[in-house]
């Protein structure tokens, strides 16, 4: 089981290696009480997967984009691109029935030739360009690398409903996206599940079952997944507001 060790880097160092990025775009609307996609939710008339796509898209440290979605969203994730003129999406890729099947999908498409793979939640539209740089300077020193925030509140660890431990928060951290390895130990992760039948939640997950070290890049507590109609209210908020600022510096 690889160790988590933390990390702090500077986000402006220039990237060379060739990079591309997986956007996992084929989550559901269920918690949300929706009967589509809840990244084709909008804001301002513009959807939630377009923002995540802006940040990507200007990323001078991104080379390239794989596209993940379902069968059903293909089109639509396509009409998206075409209309946005996003020129860095270089395939759309059909995903499995779990999180680890698609990014492996996303990942069989990536040429040997890349060296540094990033995996980004298409409903986490608040990433930023310095976490995403800051990801990749930590894959391409250290092999894997994933944004995470540490908790504030007491955690506590229950039996059924009773309180059975208070755990030190200290040494937990709550893991987001993105996430960014080097394409070998990636490939090798995903192949090891295959191979093992092993599942988890993540790919950070699938790389410690090889024992790879993980590195922690500080992150923003603003970079939350969009899962519930709360989640929506906070993620249309700070996006209404970053656009408003834009449009005032247009002035």
């Amino acid at each position: 089981m690889g160790k988590i060790i933390r990390g702090d880097f500077n986000p402006n160092l220039k990237m060379r290696n060739k990079t591309t990025a997986i956007i996992a775009a084929g989550g559901k609307g269920t918690r949300m009480g929706l009967d589509f996609n809840k990244i084709f939710l909008s804001v301002d008339s513009k959807p939630i997967l377009a923002y995540t796509l802006d940040v990507f898209e200007a990323a001078p440290s991104i080379d390239s984009i794989v596209l993940v979605c379902s069968q059903e969203d293909m089109s639509l994730c396509q009409e998206i691109v075409s209309s946005f003129g996003y020129t860095k999406v270089k395939h759309f890729i059909k995903g499995g029935s779990t999180r680890q099947e698609s990014v492996r999908n996303g990942l069989m498409a990536i040429s040997p030739a890349c060296d540094i793979v990033i995996v980004h939640d298409a409903a986490r539209p608040l990433v930023t360009q310095e976490l995403i740089d800051a990801t990749i300077q930590a894959a391409n020193t250290y092999g894997a690398a994933a944004v995470a925030v540490s908790p504030v509140d007491t955690v506590k660890r229950i039996n059924g409903s009773i309180i059975a431990e208070t755990v030190d928060r200290n040494s937990l951290v709550l893991i987001q996206t993105p996430q960014a390895f080097r394409y070998e130990i990636l490939k090798k992760a995903h192949e090891n599940a295959l191979r093992n039948h092993q599942l988890a939640t993540d790919d950070c997950a699938l790389a410690e079952m090889i024992g790879q070290t993980v590195t922690v890049i500080p992150g923003n507590k603003s970079n939350i997944k969009l899962t519930t109609p709360e989640d929506y209210a906070i993620i249309s908020a700070y996006l209404s507001c970053y656009r408003g600022m834009e449009d005032t510096d247009d002035d």
